[in-house]
């Protein structure tokens, strides 16, 4: 994502997730996830 970032200068990424064949409950934990342990990285990254 930050070579995208980089490269076009993107500040906004959209990103889809494929929810077949996971449960809401598998579904809601992966974007939880995502939201507590992923995402807090990349916006530290953003702003170096």
């Amino acid at each position: 994502m930050h070579r995208y970032h980089e490269r076009f200068g993107h500040e906004v990424t959209h990103l889809s997730a494929d929810t077949e064949g996971l449960t809401e409950k598998q579904n809601r934990a992966g974007l939880e996830l995502f939201a507590s342990d992923i995402a807090p990285v990349l916006r530290r990254l953003k702003g170096r």
